[in-house]
């Protein structure tokens, strides 16, 4: 994980396409969508694959392989 990684906070049960669209990892909903079902989003290191899935802990979030952001709940 970079130190310059961006911090996102966020409340506990945020969808992740909304997560997406706020930390300007995604430019529309349907690109997050897409992303999503290609593999390309992970959440600590797990593939998120259910594009309605909810933030349940804070972690890191990376698309592909440079794209990081550090996610607080608060």
């Amino acid at each position: 994980i970079p130190n310059d990684a961006v911090i996102i906070k966020t409340a506990q049960g945020e969808e992740f396409i909304e997560l997406l669209l706020r930390s300007k990892l995604a430019v529309s909903k349907t690109e997050a969508r897409r992303l999503i079902r290609q593999g390309a989003v992970s959440f600590e290191e797990e593939k998120i694959a259910d594009p309605h899935a909810r933030v349940e802990k804070g972690g890191v979030l990376r698309v592909g392989k440079k794209h990081v952001v550090r996610v607080e709940i608060w």
